[in-house]
């Protein structure tokens, strides 16, 4: 579903915003604060990290999106709300950055010709200003695969270590 909350289905950002972290902090030895979570994805999953990081700011300092979009993508039948809806205004991240930039570092990497992610990640690195940054990647070829991500883990997992305090090494 997007890992939004609707209506129509599971309420997701419910879940991963404030479900998964209290666990996480009720059963394992988590250092607390914002500094030592961070949101990473894939596609979708690059979409639900964006989300979770930059509506709930106070829980995710940062978020890592490879090939991952800024707004929800519905395939029908699953369409929990209407484009204009105040949901869907809701969960439009280039138009939080654009209003009202929320406190979160986001690196982004996509290829040239993936048309899911490219479009929305071209324009939330236009709209971008402080308190949000972004550090964004398109590659010069390369569509919308894991092929493409997976070698740049390592570079996305160094940034967060420079970017936010509870990964930096020896943290």
């Amino acid at each position: 579903n997007e890992c939004t909350d609707s209506a129509a289905g599971p309420k997701m950002e419910t879940w991963l915003t404030k479900d998964v972290p209290q666990w996480v902090y009720d059963n394992l030895r988590a250092a607390p604060g914002r500094t030592s979570w961070a949101a990473f994805g894939y596609s979708a999953g690059g979409w639900c990290a964006n989300m979770a990081a930059m509506l709930h700011p106070s829980v995710y300092a940062t978020t890592i999106s490879l090939g991952g979009y800024w707004r929800p993508t519905f395939d029908p039948p699953f369409v929990p709300f209407t484009p204009g809806s105040p949901e869907a205004k809701r969960y439009d991240l280039i138009a939080l950055v654009h209003r009202t930039p929320p406190p979160v570092a986001a690196w982004t990497l996509t290829g040239r010709q993936d048309r899911l992610s490219v479009p929305g990640t071209e324009r939330v690195t236009r709209e971008a200003k402080a308190p949000f940054s972004i550090t964004t990647t398109i590659l010069p070829q390369g569509a919308h695969n894991a092929d493409l991500w997976i070698p740049h883990i390592p570079d996305a997992l160094a940034w967060l270590g420079k970017t936010s305090r509870g990964f930096a090494p020896g943290a």
